[in-house]
């Protein structure tokens, strides 16, 4: 068994390779962008956590149209 990989520590979300990036259309959300990328709703938190610097603070309400998100790639 190779002990390294079991302590190897996982990258940060933002740490992730960025697969590329979008713009946001009018009446998206996190929620719609994670289920249109990835197929689960549920991973919003993957692309808010690479952006969190986009944010106004840290709400992720506050997406809008026009805005740049980079789209991580999603963890193994």
């Amino acid at each position: 068994m190779d002990l390294r990989r079991l302590f190897r520590k996982s990258p940060a979300p933002n740490e992730w390779p960025i697969r590329h990036t979008i713009k946001v259309m009018p009446r998206e959300t996190l929620r719609t962008i994670a289920e249109r990328e990835y197929g689960d709703q549920h991973q919003w938190e993957i692309i808010f956590e690479r952006n969190k610097w986009r944010f106004d603070g840290e709400d992720p309400q506050a997406i809008y149209p026009g805005m740049d998100l980079d789209i991580p790639e999603p963890a193994a």
